[in-house]
């Protein structure tokens, strides 16, 4: 995928763009990998994702994400205990983590493992597009058991998500027929 980040990224499917709904903070992402398998983009990083199915603990999400110059993103937490989160600067920027009161500085080569259930927030105070890997991976405290349930739990909620449009286009069609629904109440 090629980034630009004024305007997003270019070449890249709609579907595998990840981006806050309301404002970037000067980011841009795009997933190679969701949902446990490769998107459509993460086809121009075959030996990447190879390294990460390769790994005892399997990435949930890989990403590559920008950030612009003089930005900083709104502290947030994942929210997930189940996951811990890899920044791998690639290039560019004086960019870092600020977690909590803490800064940590991300320094190319220098990979950074967050338990993103801490508030934390990227920011680029450098003259350059940064550039980072990112990737989600299960906690390692977890037994295979759990990784096994929260693996099944999190492909149907997938599957839910994938189908709660279809069903919402359905549930409206039959609130405009004529008959009445009273099979749904």
């Amino acid at each position: 995928p090629t980034f630009f980040i004024e305007s997003g990224f270019t070449d890249t499917p709609k579907a595998d763009l990840v981006a806050p709904p309301k404002k970037t903070y000067g980011r841009a992402t795009v997933a190679l990998h969701a949902h446990f398998r490769p998107t459509a983009a993460g086809a121009d990083f075959p030996e990447l994702l190879r390294l990460f199915d390769a790994a005892p603990i399997g990435p949930r999400h890989v990403s590559l994400m920008a950030q612009k110059p003089g930005t900083r993103a709104p502290p947030h937490s994942e929210l997930q205990n189940h996951v811990l989160t890899l920044y791998a600067p690639l290039s560019g920027g004086d960019a870092g983590l600020q977690i909590g009161s803490a800064d940590a500085k991300l320094e190319k080569h220098a990979p950074f493992v967050l338990d993103s259930t801490f508030k934390h927030a990227t920011y680029n105070n450098g003259n350059d597009d940064a550039f980072f890997l990112v990737a989600d991976f299960w906690h390692p405290d977890l037994s295979p058991t759990e990784v096994d349930a929260l693996t099944a739990f999190l492909k149907l909620d997938e599957q839910f998500i994938l189908r709660r449009s279809q069903s919402l286009d359905v549930v409206r069609a039959l609130r405009n027929t004529e008959r009445p629904l009273t099979f749904l109440e």
